[in-house]
This record gives C-alpha cells, structure tokens and sequence, in this order.
C-alpha cells in the first residue's frame, strides 16, 4: 500500500488503511474471527510468533516464570469472583490490556505490564487466602 499511496503522509493514509481493513473484514469474516481467536489466544498463552525473534533462554524463562504464575492467578481469581469481590481497578486493566491486544498484536511487551501483574495480586490474594484458613468466607474481608 506504500508503495500504491507514496505520494501521501501517514495521516492521508490512515482512512485508507482502515477502509482496506473492513473491505477485508467485510470480505472474509471468518478469516478475521479467526484471527481474533487466535490473538484472544496469544494474550494468555505465553507462545506465538513474539518470542521466535528471541534466544531460546529468553523465551524458555518468560514461559516459565508465566507457566509457574498461572495457576495461582487463576485461582485468586475464582476466590474473589466466588464471592463476587473482584476488585475493579485489576477487572479495567485486564479488560484494557486484551481489547488492546484484540485491536493491535498480543505481544508479551504488552502483556507483561498489565496481565502479568494482575496474575501476581491474584497470586496473592489466593496465597494469602490459604495461608489464613480461608479467611475469604462470605462476609469476612479479602486479604487486598
């Protein structure tokens, strides 16, 4: 499309570059469903294109140290979710981080800052949940 459109500037181009890419949702909506399934994928799942470009080690230390996370993340998640204390703040920046995921590239540059921090204080409110005798009973206070 450069090359086609060399004569114009970025903002000239930017209507363009979004009409082509709803003729080309338009065109093959189930390709594009398809893309954003596998984007909805890569935001959660530590793999993908993003970390070919690195060394093997770096890539084998970021799916770990995610890998070891996970599980905690998710289960502080059901905890507060079971009883309906999702804390807000931790909800919007997820939520964010995957619509911003969804529109663009689910990189893990992006990721870390908001999913991987989110899965570490869900960790923690699991954690810490366990460690107190399920202090997180209905009606008591959540260890947040």
């Amino acid at each position: 499309m450069r090359t086609r459109y060399r004569h114009l500037d970025a903002n000239a181009l930017e209507p363009i570059y979004y009409s082509e890419a709803f003729a080309h949702i338009r065109a093959d909506p189930v390709r594009w469903l398809g893309l954003l399934a596998r984007k909805l994928v890569y935001q959660w799942i530590p793999g993908g294109p993003s970390y070919q470009v690195h060394s093997t080690l770096y890539a084998a230390t970021s799916i770990a140290s995610y890998v070891v996370v996970l599980p905690f993340g998710l289960a502080g998640f059901v905890r507060l979710a079971r009883h309906r204390r999702l804390p807000m703040a931790l909800v919007i920046l997820a939520l964010s981080q995957v619509l911003a995921g969804l529109i663009f590239f689910p990189q893990e540059r992006y990721r870390i800052p908001a999913i991987d921090p989110v899965l570490l204080i869900l960790s923690a409110v699991w954690v810490t949940s366990r460690a107190t005798n399920g202090a997180c009973s209905r009606g008591s206070a959540l260890p947040i």
